[in-house]
């Protein structure tokens, strides 16, 4: 536990709807809230520690900016897009010019017009080399991203605004696959000029603006964040359709607690682990969801480290590890085998390599690689999810069990973000993506240049032909060319493996009966762009 509870449950028990805050002890961080004020409390499984965009940022970091920030279109819970503060977009025949018309007469929190300019400005941002951001890859193909990093030029030469509700995406080549490329959950929030434009560029990221994020453009406004426990948001009037919930709370706990809380009633919504699915279903007045994720879970694997810079080795551990076990143990065989990144049905060829659970074959292909059994990694993982702690003990064990000498480190967000930029892990247990709208997606984690920090691709893989094949996939908009140049690409990857795929588990929701209008997305970390339309019945 990160604090007690002791004093919310005479709120929470048994309620989602409006509380009246005199009848009891007020809990931390509700003090002062009018009679009559409505209330949900969420659970975050990961500590936000930043509200920062521009910058690498965990699960609980995108929850909650989701609910502070826009952006221009975004992955829905059916995995296609929808729009945002676009209201529309159109793209040329020869997918090269994508224009996206706002919606009109929109303000930001604070109550400034919102414009293209804000756009314009953010993508720039985004793109600056003085910046650095992680997400800035994803912009390499917008005409002058390449004179903009060698410092040739001082903007995007590519994204214009013709007027103040039209903006204008331009890019070098055509690329069928650039909506997956900015729509994807916490990808590119708009950012407001109005507020940031005069800050030099170098110095931006750690402005005190993203500390206490108080203008934006989402249903929410940042009130506070107390670190370990909770944030704290307010309804924004100037949302475009305004939020029918006065006040969240994200509440930081484990998912062990969160579990334990949707049956206390201190928790309204939570993201549970499919383990639990069970024991909430027997709740009363919480209803359970399934929804079908859109990333899956993996190790990845820092192949600058010379031992693990060998395919064989990491062949080896995709065989030694029972990863139909982990489905079947942990996620109570509701979750779908991976031998690949790709998501989308059309690009993954039938042939794959399935990696069957097969220690002999691994022992074989690590004295292949001349493995040496005193060599010692690390496997290193996130605390706060009951699943990846049992998944971590099943692998360091199935490892051990073929001669791999592997050590656990769970650790923090921060610490492995800290390791992430030194380079400084063996491998990590993570999830994420938002990969089956286009197989496009694929690119920021698995190309030569999205290499961390530029992009996600946080296992420094780099395989030119591997590239190749996904350029030619986004470079055309011929179905059955794009089908047989991904379908490459996956063979390569799958061959390769430069990380281990684990599995596509559920996501699994809980919440309470009283909350209406919530729909379940396989994305949890896109799940709360929605919650203007949430409401709590009485």
């Amino acid at each position: 536990m990160h604090r007690s509870r002791a004093g919310l449950a005479c709120l929470t028990i048994g309620l989602a709807g409006a509380f009246l805050l005199t009848s009891c002890t007020t809990p931390p961080g509700q003090a002062g809230k009018k009679a009559g004020t409505s209330i949900l409390n969420v659970e975050l499984n990961q500590d936000p520690t930043t509200f920062n965009p521009l910058t690498g940022f965990t699960a609980g970091s995108q929850q909650a900016m989701g609910l502070i920030f826009d952006n221009l279109l975004t992955t829905g819970a059916n995995l296609k897009f929808e729009p945002r503060l676009a209201s529309s977009w159109t793209i040329s025949p020869d997918a090269k010019t994508f224009t996206f018309h706002l919606r009109p007469n929109m303000k930001w929190s604070d109550g400034k017009p919102f414009t293209s300019a804000d756009v314009v400005f953010s993508y720039n941002v985004y793109a600056d080399p003085a910046v650095a951001s992680p997400q800035a890859g994803r912009l390499s193909e917008v005409a002058g991203f390449d004179a903009f990093q060698k410092g040739t030029a001082s903007s995007l030469s590519g994204v214009t605004a013709p007027n103040a509700n039209t903006v204008v995406f331009q890019l070098s080549k055509p690329d069928s696959g650039f909506l997956s490329l900015i729509g994807f959950g916490a990808a590119f929030y708009i950012l407001p000029q109005h507020i940031l434009g005069s800050v030099p560029r170098k110095s931006l990221s750690t402005n005190g603006y993203f500390n206490k994020p108080t203008v934006g453009m989402g249903p929410y406004d940042f009130v506070s964040y107390t670190p370990g426990e909770q944030v704290v948001l307010r309804r924004n009037p100037d949302f475009r359709t305004p939020a029918k919930i006065d006040m969240i709370y994200l509440k930081i706990v484990t998912s062990a607690v969160a579990t334990s809380e949707m049956g206390s009633g201190e928790l309204d919504l939570a993201q549970v682990n499919t383990p639990d699915l069970a024991t909430v279903k027997g709740f009363s007045g919480v209803k359970t969801y399934l929804a079908t994720s859109p990333g899956f879970n993996r190790l990845a694997v820092n192949t600058t480290i010379p031992v693990l810079n060998n395919q064989l080795v990491r062949q080896a551990m995709l065989y030694a590890i029972d990863r139909q076990g982990i489905i079947k143990t942990v996620y109570s065989g509701l979750a779908k085998p991976i031998n690949t990144s790709f998501m989308t049905s059309w690009a993954i060829p039938g042939n794959l390599n399935t990696y069957p659970y097969d220690p002999g074959k691994a022992k074989q292909l690590l004295q292949q690689a001349h493995w040496n059994p005193s060599t010692s990694i690390t496997l290193s993982w996130a605390t706060g999810r009951a699943d990846w702690d049992q998944i971590a003990t099943i692998i360091i064990a199935d490892l051990k069990a073929v001669g791999i000498n592997i050590k656990a480190q769970q650790t923090d967000d921060a610490g492995l973000t800290a390791d992430l930029n030194h380079r400084s892990f063996d491998m990590i247990l993570y999830d994420g993506g938002t990969y089956p709208p286009d197989p496009a997606t694929d690119y920021p984690i698995l190309a030569c240049s999205q290499v961390y920090p530029a992009g996600g691709n946080i296992t420094y893989y780099c395989n030119h032909d591997l590239d190749a094949a996904m350029n030619a996939g986004s470079a055309t908009a011929d179905q059955s060319e794009r089908e047989t140049d991904y379908q490459k690409a996956a063979d390569i990857e799958n061959a390769e493996a430069p990380m281990i795929w684990l599995n596509i588990e559920p996501t699994v929701w809980a919440a309470s009966s009283k909350l209406k209008g919530f729909v379940p997305f396989g994305d949890y970390t896109n799940a709360f762009v929605d919650a203007a339309n949430w409401s709590l019945s009485a």
